[in-house]
């Protein structure tokens, strides 16, 4: 008597809550860091295009993490015994909006990490004032721009157009799905690779002490973990394409994709703190 029963609870059949824990942990958290970005930019009176990018970042972000607690609304993270069956395809239809570019959920995902990476790369170019600095974080952020765009093309081809859902739920009538993917996750990792190398070619010949260049490359290498969870996105989506239960094993991948956004968004936060401003 006068305990309300929890919104969701967390089963071997039901991992919808752990998905709605990341995914509500992650807007506060956002938001906040966004809050800090713009106090500080606003007491030096002046916002550079790092910024803009950054806010974008977080502006596709938010949206992206809606599109997730409607899915878990439809039935994500759930066994298809959980669920009833007339809603079968539209559950399949929700949980690709955080699955496949095809639908919002996935594009706003791409999105923000897109932003996010040009947001690190744009400081970094405010940063240095050597030429061969200047061709190289273009290179970079060419590079990632392209990758945006690649990810949404390829993710967005379909086997079957008419009822993309089929691809999930029937992995061997689409083999070249898991290819795609592969190719995304990749790219991104070698993206996030390239800008912490771009940190250390940023420092490596100016005359500072080796204390201050660790903490630079140290605050642009926080990043780095983006690639450890890009990886492990990758290997849940291949177990989930071929599991039995795949709305129930996709908990991990969603889990994984909501961690990047919001990591990926918190690690460009830190080179823009005090010591580095």
């Amino acid at each position: 008597p006068g305990v309300s029963a929890p919104l969701k609870t967390i089963s071997d059949n039901d991992m919808g809550a752990l998905i709605a824990i990341i995914a509500a942990f992650s807007i506060p958290v956002v938001l906040k860091l966004l809050s800090i970005r713009g106090y500080s930019r606003l007491k030096l009176s002046t916002y550079k295009i790092d910024d803009f990018t950054f806010i974008g970042a977080v502006a596709f972000a938010i949206p992206q993490v809606s599109s997730v607690f409607y899915a878990l609304k439809e039935g994500l993270g759930k066994t298809l015994e959980l669920v009833e069956n007339s809603s079968y395809e539209r559950i399949a239809k929700v949980a690709l909006t955080t699955l496949y570019p095809v639908l919002a959920g996935d594009i706003l995902h791409i999105l923000a990490l897109l932003l996010s990476k040009c947001s690190k790369a744009f400081l970094l170019l405010r940063l240095t004032p050597l030429r061969g600095h200047f061709y190289a974080l273009w290179c970079t952020i060419s590079t990632s721009k392209i990758w945006g765009v690649a990810s949404i093309i390829l993710m967005g081809i379909c086997c079957h157009p008419q009822h993309p859902w089929t691809d999930v739920f029937s992995f061997a009538e689409c083999p070249s799905l898991i290819t795609r993917w592969q190719f995304v996750a990749i790219l991104d990792s070698l993206t996030e690779l390239s800008l912490f190398g771009m940190s250390i070619y940023l420092v490596w010949g100016i005359k500072i002490g080796p204390r201050s260049k660790i903490i630079v490359v140290g605050a642009f290498g926080f990043r780095l973990p983006v690639v450890a969870i890009a990886c492990l996105w990758l290997i849940y989506l291949d177990i989930s394409l071929i599991s039995a239960k795949p709305t129930l094993h996709f908990h991990n991948v969603v889990t994984c994709t909501q961690l990047e956004i919001g990591y990926s968004i918190s690690a460009s936060m830190i080179p823009c703190l005090k010591t580095f401003i």
